[in-house]
């Protein structure tokens, strides 16, 4: 386990801590990765292959151009070539002729992400957390990491169990949302249509049908609708959704707004800038 603490003499402010451990990878070691978050791959790497980034995507589509600069870890984060790779919050590696595997898992994100990064060519582990910009004049824990060796369902019990997570409400969520079909391109005719769709052909396989973004004025304004698209408002929708007998849901950023929105305007002071005061494009 790294627990690590920091106690001020007087009042620092943080950057980043790194803690660098020698590891020998074999030829045959798979390396999973785990994303920042919707725009970020989570999958299992060979140790020579190389971890791209939306930006090499060739000709993406404007959409997903923008999203990837502004949503993904593209810019704060380091991609190298073939055999260096990071992850999120936790990792392992396996190995297909060894049945115990290492997983390296933090136990709490609250004083910064915690990137786990693995570099083949060098034969090591870095542990870094992302601590830029906080300031503290009193002890702070910054790091709490734990390592666990065992088979695939061990590793993970082991963790889980030591983060002491609460039971899930719900055990198993499946169905649909717009996004992967759509992006922002949804109106009231097309959500109606695929919910006919899915139920027909899915039926009581499915618990749950999300309308996804595209739905506001503008992101940022969610308490406004985008009248051209849904001209009757959310309503009838969710009541169509709810008499199939599922559960509506509804996406939100709400941390996230467009420049032109209402909010942005209202709330100028809401906006995160930069050390030069300028607005943050992220």
């Amino acid at each position: 386990r790294l627990n690590v603490a920091i106690v001020p003499n007087k009042k620092i402010e943080l950057k980043k801590a790194c803690f660098i451990y020698d590891f020998e990878f074999e030829k045959d070691d798979k390396i999973f990765v785990n994303g920042y978050q919707s725009w970020t791959t989570s999958r299992e790497y060979g140790v020579k292959d190389k971890q791209l980034g939306l930006r090499n995507v060739s000709k993406p589509r404007t959409i997903i151009r923008t999203f990837a600069e502004s949503c993904g870890d593209y810019d704060f984060t380091k991609y190298g070539g073939a055999g260096f790779f990071h992850s999120f919050t936790y990792s392992y590696v396996r190995n297909n002729n060894d049945k115990e595997m290492l997983l390296i898992g933090s136990m709490s994100e609250k004083t910064g992400y915690t990137i786990i990064y693995f570099d083949v060519k060098n034969n090591t582990i870095t542990i870094e957390k992302d601590l830029e910009g906080l300031t503290i004049d009193s002890e702070r824990e910054i790091c709490d990491v734990r390592k666990f060796v065992g088979t695939y369902d061990e590793v993970f019990d082991k963790y889980f169990g030591a983060m002491n997570l609460p039971k899930l409400k719900l055990d198993h969520l499946s169905g649909y949302t717009s996004w992967y079909n759509y992006f922002q391109k949804i109106d009231e005719k097309i959500i109606l249509r695929d919910l006919e769709g899915i139920t027909s052909k899915a039926g009581d396989k499915i618990n749950i049908f999300q309308i996804d973004d595209g739905f506001e004025s503008k992101v940022g304004d969610w308490h406004e609708l985008d009248a051209k698209k849904f001209p009757n408002g959310l309503t009838p929708v969710v009541e169509k959704i709810h008499s199939k007998g599922i559960m509506a849901g509804l996406w939100l950023a709400p941390f996230s707004a467009e420049f032109k929105s209402k909010i942005a305007k209202e709330h100028p002071e809401w906006l995160v800038r930069n050390k030069k005061g300028k607005k943050f494009n992220g």
